[in-house]
């Protein structure tokens, strides 16, 4: 049976998969990789090759017989994904980057973070209000339950992951060369409205792609919606089945 590696957003924790899970098993089993504190993207990577390379010698592979990784990252995870297959191709078997485009940040969203990180350093963090959460997801799911459970991860993640998350995972590198040159499978998955896309970026990377790299493929959902796992789990699960 398949397993797919699953890595959250900024955040979020493993329930951000909750709604998507009972799509995907019986057919896959499901791995959850927290996006660890205090570490920056090549670290990061490095934990992550860690924790394969440690539960290899812990199963029935060793790391030179290792079976490669299907990886799904969302939004931040989902950089953090592509950062690791970019760095460690002869792991993965297929990445999916999900309401992500992995580049560099825009510099009003750099602005805010910094902002936002020397408050929360002068006044602690209090978590997100439901207003700027909603803003996460496209207006007919901004309901209670949804927000309730967005404030859930956010609570769960707290002041120490809040500071880590902003300090260490601002600063990025744009992946669109290197993963121009990787062999195995690409897909992008995200919503045609989401303000959290680089959709410029996005463009430009998939004429780049259709030209260099036949093993890159782009989907587009409807709406606004960033948080594609809770939002559009069914239709989302569809696209990861058809791929994988």
């Amino acid at each position: 049976m398949k397993k797919l590696h699953l890595f959250p957003g900024t955040l979020c924790t493993e329930k951000l998969w909750q709604r998507l899970a009972p799509y995907l098993q019986p057919d896959f089993t499901l791995q959850h990789c927290p996006i660890p504190n205090h570490l920056s993207f090549s670290e990061m990577s490095q934990h992550f090759l860690n924790t394969l390379i440690q539960n290899d010698a812990l199963g029935s592979h060793s790391p030179s017989t290792q079976e490669k990784r299907h990886l799904i990252g969302f939004s931040l995870g989902g950089y953090a994904a592509a950062h690791f297959a970019t760095r460690y191709p002869q792991w993965v078997a297929s990445l999916t980057v999900v309401s992500n485009s992995p580049t560099v940040l825009p510099e009003q969203e750099v602005r805010q973070r910094m902002t936002a990180l020397e408050y929360v350093k002068q006044h602690g963090y209090r978590g997100s209000s439901k207003q700027r959460l909603g803003q996460l997801l496209a207006p007919e799911n901004r309901h209670d339950t949804n927000l309730a459970l967005l404030q859930e991860m956010d609570k769960a993640i707290g002041e120490v992951g809040f500071l880590s998350q902003y300090e260490h995972t601002t600063e990025r590198d744009d992946l669109a060369e290197p993963l121009l040159q990787m062999s195995f499978p690409i897909q992008f998955v995200f919503a045609n409205q989401d303000p959290l896309v680089d959709h410029q970026w996005m463009a430009q990377f998939e004429a780049r792609a259709h030209a260099q790299a036949p093993n890159i493929a782009f989907h587009r959902t409807p709406g606004s919606g960033h948080m594609l796992p809770l939002e559009q789990a069914q239709s989302l699960s569809n696209i990861i089945k058809q791929f994988i």
